[in-house]
């Protein structure tokens, strides 16, 4: 489940709702505003799971105002009655100039360790083109520790963003994104797969790193999901027809080469913004401009 939470100024907004029954109305149990106590800076919500612990963990950014509006890292936890768990952390660092770090969770997944990994991006200088965002990944542990943390593809001039991951079907987790060479060309989706070393390292399955899946003129995905013994690929694509954007999926195989890609949208621009697959059935959700 993604993006079911509102980013508001300084704080993130969320609703508890209960069902008993499909036929009945859901019903509020509580709601609330996080964080609780003032801070400066806006924080955006972009994932939120529930642990194994039956927490709920909610993964974004904080742009601090204060500075330039640069992002850091924000993990937080509540308890079921909707309360702050007190290992709540935002994650950003300098680099050897002393230039804040640019950098965001966009999805997470809880291990099977119960620990939280992140993928999204991070810009490690903001004022050189020669090192753009890359991808990250990030452990961080219950008690709010960092387990892990590493940076990828971001020693040239491709623009970088893990946007989704998922358990992959031949062990690891599956990383879907956006791919946009030297910071300006056309907007790709990205797929690679990553497992753990002997080191207890993230290290890149197979070769190439970086799988190109072609969704017409521009567009990149945001959504992966094993189905079968392949993988369904979601996002947004421009199919060369003018300004008009239309959702799109992509049946992947085993191997992540392309089967099938598939358009939807009508006359208006259509937007992607998050699928669940029930049975044989997928269920797409967006925009429409």
């Amino acid at each position: 489940m993604k993006k079911v939470l509102l980013s508001g100024l300084l704080s993130i907004s969320l609703i508890f709702l209960s069902t008993l029954t499909l036929a009945q109305v859901p019903e509020i149990i509580w709601d609330g505003n996080y964080p609780s106590t003032n801070y400066v800076g806006t924080f955006s919500a972009n994932d939120i799971k529930e642990s194994p612990y039956g927490e709920f963990v909610i993964v974004g950014s904080l742009k601090v105002t204060a500075t330039n509006g640069y992002n850091k890292v924000m993990l937080m936890q509540l308890d079921w009655e909707g309360n702050e768990i007190d290992v709540n952390q935002v994650f950003g660092d300098t680099n050897s100039m002393g230039i804040q770090w640019d950098q965001q969770a966009n999805d997470m997944i809880i291990t099977p360790q119960a620990s939280y990994l992140l993928t999204g991006f991070r810009d490690t200088t903001l004022t050189s083109s020669t090192s753009p965002p890359g991808l990250i990944l990030m452990e961080i542990l219950r008690d709010g520790s960092v387990q892990f943390d590493s940076l990828y593809f971001n020693n040239n001039q491709h623009w970088i963003m893990g946007r989704c991951i998922q358990p992959a079907i031949e062990g690891g987790y599956i990383i879907a994104g956006s791919f946009a060479e030297d910071g300006g060309g056309t907007d790709q989706s990205f797929v690679t797969r990553m497992v753990k070393d002997e080191h207890d390292n993230y290290v890149f399955a197979d070769m190439p790193d970086i799988r190109i899946i072609p969704v017409g003129t521009s567009g990149y995905a945001t959504w992966i999901s094993p189905f079968g013994d392949g993988y369904l690929l979601g996002g947004t694509a421009n199919e060369g027809t003018g300004n008009k954007f239309d959702l799109f999926l992509q049946r992947l195989n085993a191997d992540r080469t392309l089967d099938w890609t598939r358009f939807y949208g009508g006359v208006d621009s259509d937007f992607f913004a998050d699928a669940v697959i029930y049975g044989d059935a997928v269920y797409l959700a967006g925009t429409k401009a």
